[in-house]
């Protein structure tokens, strides 16, 4: 049977679970928590190391060829323009059709604190390079800046270097080699991750009209974005003939993040549907998938201008003016370098920070998002994964490392 149909009826039995089992019930609520972080921290479990030791030998040999200025160059534009049109897409459509506003339903509760910058900085480049894989926020892009600094000296002096990058090799290699098990196994770890989150929505803060209306708004929006709007893009100015089918090979990993939230645990999914169903070339799809695991954040840009203009529409004596879409724009390209990068939580630190800028109180703010936060993690998750396979897709395809792949042999 294919990973795929297997990981679809994980996903369905794990839905019917979650949907059946009582809600508010404590010794529940902690069991199928523990199972679903479980199954998370399995899932990306090799990930990590797997992106440091594959990122830094494939920066050496695009270095070697001659290739790494063109491909970063390409991933940067790409970077740019998606992030951009993502942000657009949503300011746009949250003005003209989201619901007018929302009610406050959540009593007071806990307010997160959001990482600050210089915290965050310090965290990219520590004291200790082995920091970066033990910082507190859980971030990629430390990891991705240590490797590039290793891949771009290993060529210095080749006959010296030669031991330190086979053992790279070997090291990427073997992680792969894991990856492809956790991935051969993930219509397991669906079952317990899809409980969980059908589980949370059951006993989550209470939704009342506005909430649900909104929500429904935020998966047309992805829907609308995902199916409509980059198949459109890609068959004009790509003339790629068919991209819905490049959208079914990459059916597991945007489950796995819809369903977890969590672009870290989707990006091991992705690296390894990238060359089996997208055909991309084992060189280029390492170095673009783990550069845009650590900073590629289109989901989490659009999620966090869509609520963030909708808190904006819900307080009383704050005007969404022209200004006001304008400057939202631009400070939420801007933390999707910073909170933005943080797994799961990005979105939601990033509206926290635009809300503190713009004289929002954070508890008021908190309040609003507290029923949206599942669905809006997942669909940030969910966007930022299908769009950076679709991105590696067409960077491999402009630079000739992609083979056609026909979808009887998807894996």
């Amino acid at each position: 049977m294919k990973n795929w149909i297997k990981v679809l009826l994980g996903t369905f039995a794990g839905a019917l679970v979650g949907a059946l089992l009582p809600a508010h019930t404590e010794f529940l609520e902690t069991a199928v928590r523990f199972l679903f972080e479980l199954a998370v921290n399995f899932g990306k479990y090799i990930f990590i190391p797997l992106v440091f030791f594959s990122f830094a030998i494939e920066v050496y040999e695009l270095y070697r060829q001659k290739l790494l200025r063109k491909m970063f160059g390409r991933a940067l534009a790409f970077w740019s323009v998606v992030t951009a049109a993502a942000v657009l897409f949503a300011a746009v459509l949250t003005l003209l059709l989201s619901p007018q506003r929302l009610s406050h339903i959540v009593p007071e509760s806990e307010v997160f604190e959001v990482p600050p910058l210089s915290d965050f900085l310090l965290s990219v480049i520590p004291a200790n390079m082995l920091s970066v894989f033990f910082n507190p926020y859980g971030i990629l892009f430390p990891v991705i800046v240590l490797a590039l600094f290793i891949g771009l000296n290993l060529s210095f002096d080749r006959l010296a270097t030669k031991s330190i990058s086979t053992l790279f090799d070997s090291f990427s290699k073997l992680l792969q080699h894991i990856n492809t098990f956790a991935v051969d196994i993930l219509w397991a770890m669906i079952f317990f991750i899809t409980a969980g989150f059908v589980y949370s929505l059951k006993s989550g803060a209470v939704m009342n009209r506005d909430i649900v209306y909104f929500i429904l708004f935020l998966v047309v929006e992805a829907v609308f974005f995902l199916f409509v709007f980059c198949p459109a893009v890609m068959f004009l100015f790509f003339k790629e003939k068919n991209p819905y089918k490049l959208l079914f090979g990459l059916t597991v990993p945007a489950l796995t993040a819809f369903v977890s939230g969590d672009v870290l645990f989707s990006h091991a999914a992705l690296l390894k549907y990238n060359e089996k169903n997208s055909g991309v070339e084992s060189t280029v799809n390492s170095f673009l998938t783990g550069f845009y695991a650590a900073v590629f954040r289109p989901g989490t840009v659009m999620m966090t201008v869509s609520a963030f203009l909708m808190i904006l529409k819900s307080q009383s004596g704050l005007t969404v003016s022209f200004v006001s879409v304008a400057v939202a724009v631009l400070l939420a390209l801007v933390l999707s370098l910073y909170t933005g990068t943080i797994p799961v939580v990005g979105s939601f630190f990033s509206v926290i920070v635009m809300c503190s800028v713009y004289g929002v109180v954070k508890s008021d703010a908190y309040h609003l998002l507290l029923p949206l936060l599942p669905v809006m993690y997942g669909l940030a998750a969910l966007i930022d994964t299908v769009c950076s396979g679709l991105c590696v897709y067409l960077i491999a395809k402009q630079t000739g490392a992609v083979r056609i792949v026909n979808a009887k042999d998807f894996y």
